[in-house]
C-alpha cells in the first residue's frame, strides 16, 4: 500500500538584520527627502506613492543589513547552512 507524502518546496525570504543599522545615516538620507520629486510628471496619487515607496525601499535597503536566504522547511532543526 502506498502511502503518499508531500514534500513542502523551498522558498526564498528576505531577512533584515535590524540589530545593525546605521541609523543615523538613514535618518539623514531620509530627512533630506524632496517629495516633489515624487510627484515627477503626474499627480496620480498611486504613481506618487509609487515614486515614494520606491525611494523609501532603496534608502532603507542601503543602510539595514539584509539578505535573501532559502527556507527549507523538510530540513531537520540541526541542518544549518554553515
Amino acid at each position: 500500500m502506498k502511502i503518499p507524502y508531500y514534500k513542502q518546496k523551498s522558498f526564498k525570504r528576505h531577512i533584515w538584520d535590524f540589530s545593525n543599522i546605521n541609523i543615523a545615516e538613514l535618518n539623514e538620507e531620509l530627512s533630506n527627502l524632496n517629495c516633489e520629486n515624487c510627484e515627477r510628471e503626474n499627480n496620480r496619487i498611486g504613481d506618487v506613492y509609487k515614486n515614494w515607496f520606491d525611494y523609501f525601499y532603496s534608502t532603507v535597503k542601503k543602510h539595514i543589513p539584509n539578505r535573501i536566504v532559502a527556507i527549507r522547511p523538510n530540513d531537520k532543526p540541526w541542518m544549518t547552512s554553515a
